[in-house]
């Protein structure tokens, strides 16, 4: 299937706003072909080697309960095995996406963008007390590392993205004990005095090992 990345924006909004884009392109061509353009996308996460519709279909790292892949998602076209000419869209998409691989095949994604961040993000990860996360998942507060990142001791970060990267497996009177969890989180870098722009790498930890991907 020939590849897609084409601005679909409606007239009077920014452009590339609304792109439609292949399914099976992968995420870090994607986010690069954006990024020319000035746009980015709210959630992704670390999943450079996966391609859009698998990304899609099983919600591959949302970046909070709120911000998920498919949080500006307007279309999806997909392929069944008896017509190569499907669309869904409103209801219908909210009902698919979580079944995507009983519907059929995805081809092509259209799907909102926001502007880039200016100045980069800065993401950490931490291991943590699940009693600790447990009123943030619930409350859907933004996380705190306690950790204040220009060495004097305040002006405190918070991180506006953050999830659970992985729980231990857990039972309801369980919460109150000491089990860990690794938690990510990441937040956009306010600007040029911000002390994590000067560790920021555009690339981050992926752009080499992208890089010897073969071609697609």
């Amino acid at each position: 299937m020939p590849k897609m990345f084409k601005d679909v924006s409606e007239e009077g909004e920014p452009a590339f706003s609304v792109v439609k884009v292949s399914a099976n392109m992968y995420d870090r061509e994607f986010m690069q072909l954006l990024a020319k353009e000035g746009r980015t996308l709210p959630a992704t996460g670390c999943v450079d080697e996966q391609q859009l519709g698998g990304l899609l279909g099983t919600n591959t790292a949302p970046a909070s309960k709120e911000v998920t892949i498919y949080s500006d998602t307007k279309e999806i076209e997909y392929v069944t095995k008896h017509d190569a000419h499907n669309r869904a869209t409103g209801e219908d998409l909210k009902a698919f996406i979580p079944n995507l691989g009983l519907v059929g095949v995805v081809t092509y994604i259209t799907i909102g963008t926001i502007p880039d961040y200016k100045y980069g993000m800065k993401a950490i990860q931490r291991i943590m007390p699940v009693q600790d996360l447990v009123p943030l998942m619930i409350e859907g507060k933004n996380f705190k590392s306690g950790e204040p990142e220009d060495g004097s001791g305040a002006n405190e970060k918070e991180y506006d993205f953050w999830r659970c990267d992985c729980l231990p497996q857990l039972k309801s009177d369980d919460l109150g004990k000491t089990d860990m969890a690794l938690l990510w989180a990441a937040r956009k870098i306010e600007d040029t005095n911000d002390p994590a722009k000067d560790n920021y790498e555009p690339d981050g930890d992926y752009v080499d090992q992208y890089n010897r991907m073969p071609v697609s």
